[in-house]
């Protein structure tokens, strides 16, 4: 509704009542009051819906566009709106929002806007968006140029579109480097020099893209070999030179020869090395170097080539020599093209004997003197030459010069001496033995060149010196003589020896031990035979039969046995056996001592031809083991014997026992050699015959028995000679010995008869004093090599010449006639010996 009011114009009729006109205006004013009141209730009952705002503002591609719309009027809010007509470049919503990134192309979008109230009002408004094109651009406007070899890298960006990312492409064109997709031109420059255009195409996430045309210059970058100029060299001097390459792809570099002839050798690193043996000049060539992927660069180059030094043959003068010595010098040489040299005797001679090899060793030795002129050349590899003249001075040799020399010997050894320490004018050709005197002190010989050994075996039966004269050759002749004085000890005396006296000691003693205890054990037995009535015991055991009170063997008259009656002289046969062990010890002067033990065992046969005679025959063995001194000194000795015997009762309480036998014994021996520290080995036999008489009186009182007695003992044996091995020149020979024995014993025994339950029990003691009249021995000794030399005498020491025995035991005689008896004896002898017996018998009656 449009109201409207004129004023009236003022009229030229006449002034204007204005209070009239005032009333009237005031009347108008009511009355449209009036009318616009009533004109707004009519509107408040149906207002239309108005969108706002009345335009949008225009967008851009690939830009965010935000904007909402608001509605008014109707029943009010909450407006719902919606697209009626026409397309929005950005989405919209029910909430009357355009929002998000313009992805539209560029243009103009018209669209009408529906906006509908709660109760179903509705109102709409017309828009336009103008959507503005946003190109995408690629920077940077320009590409930087490159180099050949050099490396590399630009990044390409982009900006616009529809915003990244962005993807990168080669539209057209060709790159002198890699390209990625991210738009990094990368890489070490390897193609060929120029310029590169190409064109570069972003596209953006949703499809817009943009160009940009580019170009790169790509400079040269040449190959370039270093040095600019090589060095001389000069003959004969090792040369070494490297060349380097920079540019291009850059190295590793692979260097060669395009042209021209190379001096020295030259290898695909670059390096010209080795000895300089080419010609003197000037050497042209042309090296080319060429990087890794084929880029190449060439240098000319030229080697100056000079000749070398003069060779000089050193040194200016030789020194002299002489005849028979070694000669020996060193040529050598300098200059030229350097080594090896090459050196050869041109014209003049050299002595005989002398000689001048290639590598320039003039050595040798002369045979004759003088003064020999030559000369030299020598010529490198290159056949550059030198010469020098030489005289060599070679004097006559002087006349040999032969020491006096002394040596020292054993008698019976050999020796050796060299004879040309000390001696001059060598060398030496020969040797000669002029004399040896005195001829029985040995013999001398010559070996060995060209030290020519005297050696001298000297006689094992001299001693005192020896003069042996002698003459050496050299190449100055003959020496005048000269002595060698030998002095040739003897062997030392064997007889003084410890350990040979204590084996001869040993040996003589056993042969004694053996007649002794043969004779010791019959004794026993005889002992036995006087006391028995009849024959029915045999005894067996280490001392067989029980013993009377004078030690001997003695018999107990049993309820049940001990009366024969008339069949006594029937039973006339005896049959025992008997034995003892002995350890003894023994020191005797000057000599080694001895420790043995012996072992006499004896069985025999008897016959009772009556009450007051009986005789029989009896074998024995013994054996001695001896262990002389303390250095492994032995003697082992075996003996067997056959020996008669009988016992007479000239009266009722008097006896008389008689023996008289045979043996035959052998000995081992091993010596220890006190010179040598070893042993000798020896073996002998030998035999001998033994007796004894004894003589004494029983006498009983009850059960108490006592018997004194005497007896007289004699044996003589004989020890063959022999001879040992093992000792070399102290191998010793002995001879034949004789060992005879006289010895005279006085003695008491004693025993008590004691009736037992079991038989009759016996305990016994025996006391004996013993004197040897004789029984030393004289024994031959001399060397084994040395038959006919020097004897050494040695008498050996017997027994002690005064014993005493103490001796104890018991015997225990059961009713059925078995025996069993336990013995000890003891003995002493007066220089420094004594011993220990034992022995254990056991007999029955049969």
């Amino acid at each position: 509704m449009q109201i409207s009011s004129v004023w009236p114009a003022a009229s030229s009729r006449g002034p204007i009542d204005r209070a009239k006109l005032t009333a009237k205006w005031f009347w108008i004013a009511a009355t449209f009051c009036v009318l616009i009141a009533a004109s707004l209730n009519a509107s408040a009952a149906a207002e239309p819906i108005v969108i706002s705002p009345a335009t949008l503002p225009d967008g851009r591609v690939g830009e965010h566009y935000d904007r909402t719309l608001m509605a008014s009027g109707g029943a009010g809010g909450p407006y719902t709106f919606a697209l009626t007509s026409g397309v929005t470049p950005v989405s919209f919503s029910s909430g009357g929002v355009l929002s998000g990134a313009v992805i539209a192309a560029p243009g103009t979008y018209n669209f009408r806007v529906l906006a509908t109230d709660q109760v179903g009002n509705t109102g709409t408004r017309d828009y336009t968006i103008v959507i503005a094109d946003n190109p995408v651009l690629i920077s940077p406007a320009a590409l930087p140029g490159g180099q050949i070899g050099q490396p590399y890298n630009q990044a390409l960006t982009a900006s616009g579109g529809a915003g990244g990312p962005y993807t990168f492409s080669i539209v057209s064109g060709s790159m002198p480097v890699a390209f990625s997709s991210a738009g990094v031109l990368s890489g070490p420059v390897i193609a060929a020099p120029g310029t590169y255009s190409f064109r570069v195409r972003a596209t953006d996430h949703v499809g817009n893209s943009g160009e940009h045309d580019y170009t790169i210059v790509i400079a040269d970058n040449p190959v370039v070999i270093s040095p600019a100029a090589l060095p001389g060299a000069q003959i004969g001097q090792p040369y070494s030179q490297a060349l380097t390459a920079s540019g291009g792809a850059g190295g590793p570099f692979t260097f060669s020869i395009v042209s021209g002839s190379m001096p020295v050798a030259f290898s695909s690193a670059g390096v010209l090395s080795g000895p300089v043996i080419a010609a003197p000049g000037v050497y042209s060539f042309r090296v080319r170097a060429t990087d890794h992927v084929g880029n190449n660069g060439e240098r000319d180059y030229t080697l100056a080539i000079t000749t070398g030094p003069p060779i000089v043959i050193s040194p200016a003068a030789l020194p002299n020599g002489q005849v028979g010595q070694p000669y020996s010098q060193m040529l050598t040489a300098t200059g030229g093209v350097g080594a090896p040299y090459t050196f050869q005797r041109i014209i003049g001679n050299l002595p005989e004997g002398v000689s001048l090899a290639t590598d320039g060793t003039l050595g040798g030795t002369p045979t004759e003197s003088g003064s020999f002129a030559f000369a030299v050349d020598v010529f490198d590899t290159s056949e550059n030459r030198a010469r020098r003249e030489y005289t060599l001075d070679i004097a006559a040799a002087p006349r040999p010069t032969a020491p006096s020399l002394t040596m020292t010997i054993v008698a019976g050894m050999s020796a050796s001496l060299p004879l040309t320490p000390g001696a001059t004018g060598e060398p030496f050709s020969a040797a000669a033995i002029m004399s040896s005197a005195p001829a029985e002190g040995g013999t001398a010989t010559l070996s060995g060149a060209p030290n020519y050994l005297l050696t001298f075996a000297s006689s094992p039966v001299f001693s005192g010196t020896v003069i042996v004269t002698y003459t050496l050759t050299g190449p100055g002749g003959v020496s005048d003589p000269a002595t060698v004085t030998i002095t040739v000890t003897t062997r030392p005396d064997p007889s003084d020896d410890p350990e040979v006296a204590g084996l001869l000691n040993a040996q003589a003693q056993a042969v004694q031990q053996f007649a002794a205890g043969q004779t010791d054990n019959i004794n026993h037995r005889m002992g036995a035979l006087r006391s028995e009535a009849c024959r029915k015991a045999f005894a067996n055991g280490l001392e067989l039969s029980g013993q009377g009170a004078d030690g001997n063997a003695a018999s107990v008259d049993f309820p049940d046995g001990s009366d024969c009656g008339g069949d006594a002289a029937k039973l006339g046969f005896g049959l025992w056996a008997g034995g003892h062990i002995d350890l003894g010890h023994s020191s005797p002067d000057d000599s080694a001592e001895r420790d043995s033990v012996s072992i006499n065992m004896t069985t025999g046969i008897d016959y009772r031809f009556n009450d007051r005679f009986v005789a029989g025959l009896a074998v024995g063995y013994s054996s001695d083991d001896s262990d002389i001194g303390g250095n492994g000194t032995e003697s082992s000795g075996e003996a067997y014997s056959a020996t008669l015997y009988a016992s007479y009762r000239p009266a009722e309480n008097l006896f008389l026992d008689a023996l008289a036998g045979y043996g035959s014994f052998s000995f081992d021996s091993k010596r220890f050699v006190t010179s040598v520290g070893g042993f000798a080995d020896g073996q002998r036999d030998g035999d001998q015959i033994f007796g004894s008489l004894t003589a004494g009186f029983d006498h009983s009182v009850g059960g108490l028995r006592l018997t004194p007695f005497a007896r007289l003992t004699a044996s003589s044996s004989s020890l063959d000679a022999f001879t040992e091995t093992g000792a070399g020149i102290y191998s010793l020979s002995f001879g034949k010995q004789s060992v005879d024995s006289l010895g005279g014993t006085l003695g008491l025994a004693g025993g008590y008869d004691m009736p037992v339950a079991l038989g009759v029990f016996t305990p016994r003691f025996r006391f004996e004093y013993t004197h040897e009249f004789s029984g030393s021995s004289g024994v031959d000794i001399r060397y084994a090599d040395s038959p006919d030399g020097h004897v050494y005498g040695f008498q050996t020491q017997p027994l002690a010449s005064d014993q005493v025995m103490i001796g104890l035991g018991a015997d225990l005689l059961l009713h059925q006639g078995l025996s069993i008896g336990l013995d000890y004896r003891g003995t002493i002898g007066f220089q420094d010996s004594y011993s220990h017996a034992f022995g254990l018998r056991v007999g029955g009656g049969f």
